[in-house]
């Protein structure tokens, strides 16, 4: 890992132990979604709502950025619920250090540390599930199933991963 590196990850780090999430911003939240889907932006961790909020705005200024993808940007982290921060740390070590132990650990078994590793590295069909039981529709189940798929060409979801990326 480069010291640009390990620079942006401290400082994603300590902007995520920091954040906080306005009560406007959550009636914004109340407006844009279903109240189930409320619910499960509720029960993400506090530095996802925060970045989910930051991916939304950002989206907002782009022209080409539509209502469904702006509905995904609230939702497509709902995959992490149970995801600490203390997940994400090792969860940068392990990918950075040691890649086949965190090939090994992130998937489903027993013990707090696998879930939140697997919830990091399959959180987006782990969210599209949910969205799939409270109705959500294709086109926004599908951008959250597959916003981080680099191989993935649609024009639409490059866009997302960028903003996602960025925030």
């Amino acid at each position: 890992m480069s010291w640009s590196q390990v620079r942006y990850r401290v400082g994603q780090l300590l902007r995520q132990a920091r954040a906080q999430v306005k009560p406007q911003e959550y009636r914004l939240v109340e407006e844009a979604l279903s109240p189930a889907q409320a619910e499960m932006f509720k029960g993400m961790p506090l530095a996802s709502q925060r970045h989910s909020l930051d991916v939304y705005h950002a989206l907002r200024q782009r022209p080409e950025a539509d209502d469904e993808l702006l509905k995904a940007a609230l939702l497509h982290d709902v995959g992490k619920r149970g995801v600490g921060l203390h997940h994400r740390v090792a969860n940068v070590i392990l990918c950075a250090l040691a890649p086949g132990l965190w090939r090994r650990w992130a998937n489903p078994g027993p013990g707090p540390l696998r879930h939140g590793l697997y919830a990091l590295r399959y959180h987006g069909e782990m969210g599209a599930r949910r969205l799939v039981e409270v109705g959500e529709s294709p086109q926004v189940t599908e951008i959250v199933r597959r916003h981080q798929k680099e191989d993935d060409h649609d024009p639409r979801l490059r866009l997302f991963r960028e903003i996602d990326e960025a925030n």
